[in-house]
């Protein structure tokens, strides 16, 4: 009986942590804003698809406090698509010029955002960008 608690208490702590990783919104589906820092991945599994944020490419946004951009600037993040049945890819993805978006098969994930926005000059640590993708269904003629 001892050892059955053990072996129970053992798998329930497992599960724990297992689920710590997980969202707490649940299982991301088609439409959800996924949030994801640089080197995060996540997987949709109502689109067979796995999403992984390689890096910012670069960030040259003008900043909020600067008055003197001739542009608003842009900023590209490096995604990487991978459906879980055919080839993956590497797109770059910018914030205002284009492309904003990649498709691969019948999904489309776009650059919905990419924080922090840049208050004054100066970079941005890695560790703190975060990316907003959206997939959405290409529509099929």
């Amino acid at each position: 009986m001892a050892l059955k608690r053990v072996i129970c208490a053992g798998f329930a702590a497992a599960v724990s942590v297992v689920l710590a990783g997980c969202p707490s919104s649940g299982v991301p589906r088609l439409g959800d804003p996924l949030v994801l820092a640089v080197g995060d991945t996540t997987t949709i599994p109502d689109l067979n698809l796995w999403l992984r944020f390689r890096q910012v490419a670069f960030d040259s946004r003008c900043p909020s406090q600067s008055l003197s951009c001739p542009s608003l600037g842009d900023a590209a993040v490096v995604i990487e698509i991978v459906p879980f049945l055919g080839e993956s890819s590497i797109d770059t993805l910018h914030t205002t010029l284009d492309p904003q978006s990649a498709t691969v098969g019948l999904v489309e994930v776009r650059l919905a955002r990419l924080d922090p926005y840049p208050v004054t000059a100066g970079s941005i640590p890695t560790r703190d960008y975060r990316a907003t993708l959206i997939t959405q269904e290409v529509p099929t003629n």
